[in-house]
C-alpha cells in the first residue's frame, strides 16, 4: 500500500514497528508523497512529519496490541493488530466512510486533550453525561460531573 501511495500517508504505529517500514516510507517521501507518522516517541524520518503523542502507561499497554493504522491517499485503510507474540491479523478496506473515520481519528484525536483543557469546566456543558466516560478515556483525563 505504501508503495502505491500518490499523495499522502497517515500512519500510526509503535516505535518498534518503524524500522521495518522506514525504507518504504523513505521511498514514498522520495516520490513527493506527504508522510505523517503518529507514534509514542521521537523517530527520525527526514522529509516526513513525526507527531509524538504522549500517552499514559495504561493506554500504551492497550495500544501494544494495535500494530498500526495506515491511511493512504484518503482511499484505503489498513489496521493491523497483534493477537499473540506470533499471531496477528489485519483488516483492509476502501470503504469511503471507514477510511474517513480512520483518517479523522488519526488527525484529530491529538488535539482533543488541548481542546478540553481550553474548555475547562465548560466541557461539562457541551459533552452529554452518557459520553463523558468515553471522552475521559480518549483524553486520558477525568471529566467531573
Amino acid at each position: 500500500m505504501i508503495g502505491q501511495a500518490r499523495a499522502r500517508i497517515y500512519l500510526a504505529l509503535l516505535p518498534v514497528t518503524f524500522p521495518t517500514l522506514r525504507p518504504v516510507l523513505e521511498e514514498a517521501i522520495g516520490r513527493r508523497v506527504r508522510v505523517v507518522l503518529y507514534t509514542t516517541s521521537e523517530l527520525d524520518l527526514p522529509g516526513g512529519r513525526v507527531v509524538v503523542a504522549h500517552v499514559s502507561e495504561e493506554t500504551l499497554g492497550q495500544a501494544r496490541g494495535l500494530g498500526l493504522v495506515l491511511v493512504i491517499d484518503g482511499e484505503e485503510v489498513l489496521i493491523g493488530e497483534w493477537l499473540t507474540a506470533t499471531q496477528a491479523r489485519a483488516s483492509w478496506t476502501g470503504s469511503p466512510l471507514l477510511v474517513f473515520i480512520a483518517e479523522h481519528h488519526l488527525r484529530t484525536d491529538l488535539y482533543l486533550p488541548q481542546i478540553l483543557a481550553l474548555l475547562g469546566d465548560r466541557a461539562l456543558d457541551l459533552i452529554r453525561e452518557e459520553d463523558r466516560e468515553l471522552f475521559a478515556r480518549a483524553l486520558e483525563s477525568h471529566i467531573n460531573s
